[in-house]
This record gives structure tokens, sequence and C-alpha cells, in this order.
């Protein structure tokens, strides 16, 4: 599996176990909290600020440890010669890009169309915070098909530009 594939997949992972305690959060939440939106854009924030941080560390982790696997399996590879082959492996090419392109037209459309189910919802008489968690539903769903499909096009290959 490539570096990229790793990535990725550490990143699905990684949105997995956000959507999972922030499902476990919703549901230990008080009911009169239930159709507050302002409190729960407050803890989708903070969900989301939690997030960013948490993807940076992660994405800081993956690359320390391919820094690691690369340096213990190339023994006989000086710092320089090492430091060269990470970033070789980092440097985003035109194989990058358009897997990146695929991907996430893929994710776009899923999250545009779950905006548009969630304001018929809103139209046939759904609570407003149902509604609110069909958009993030769609985003997340949008998100790890995303991912799916990178780690599918990392390992198949893209051909015919």
């Amino acid at each position: 599996m490539s570096y990229h594939s790793k990535r990725t997949l550490a990143s699905i992972l990684f949105g997995c176990c956000l959507v999972t305690a922030y499902v476990f959060y919703v549901f230990g939440m008080r009911p009169e909290v239930a159709n507050d939106l302002a409190d729960w854009a407050r803890v989708v924030l903070a969900f989301i600020g939690s997030g960013v941080i948490g993807a940076i560390i992660l994405h800081l982790l993956t690359l320390l440890t391919y820094s690691i696997k690369v340096s213990a399996e190339e023994r006989h590879l000086s710092d320089q010669e090492v430091n060269r082959v990470v970033n070789d492996t980092l440097v985003e090419d035109e194989m990058d890009k358009l897997i990146g392109l695929r991907a996430s037209r893929i994710g776009y459309y899923l999250a545009g169309f779950s905006l548009i189910v969630a304001i018929a919802a809103l139209a046939l008489g759904v609570f407003p915070f149902a509604a609110f968690h069909i958009v993030l539903g769609g985003f997340f769903l949008g998100s790890l098909v995303e991912g799916i499909i990178s780690i599918y096009l990392y390992e198949k290959g893209v051909q015919h530009g």
C-alpha cells in the first residue's frame, strides 16, 4: 500500500472516530437542547475545530512514521538520501492531482445531494435539527466515499487521463 493510500486510510479512520464521538455526545445531550439550533451549531463547531487539530496531528504522525520506516528499511542510505526519498514521495504529481479531482468531485456530489435532501425534508415538515443532521451526515458520507475512491484509484492507478 502506498504512502498516499495509508495517509488517506488514516484520515478515514480518524473521521469515523470523530463522527462516533459526535454521535455518543449527541445521544448524551439533554433533551431540552435537542431543538435549539444554536447549541447544535456550537457543538458542531467544537467538533470541527477538534477535527482540524486532530487531522493536523494525524498527518504529522503519519509523515513521521513514514520517515522512520524509510530510514529503518534503507539503512545503507545517508540522511540526505533518506530525505530525498521521503520528499520524492511527498511531491504531488499529475496522477495525484487527477485522483484528487476525481475523488473530490464525487464527494461534492454527495454533499450537495444531502443539502437538497435536507431542504426537501424541511419542506415536508421535518424538524430543523433533523435537517441539520442530514446535511452533516451527507458531508461525512461524501468525505468517506472520497477517501475510499482515492485509495482505490491510488492502488489501481489512473489510466487515460
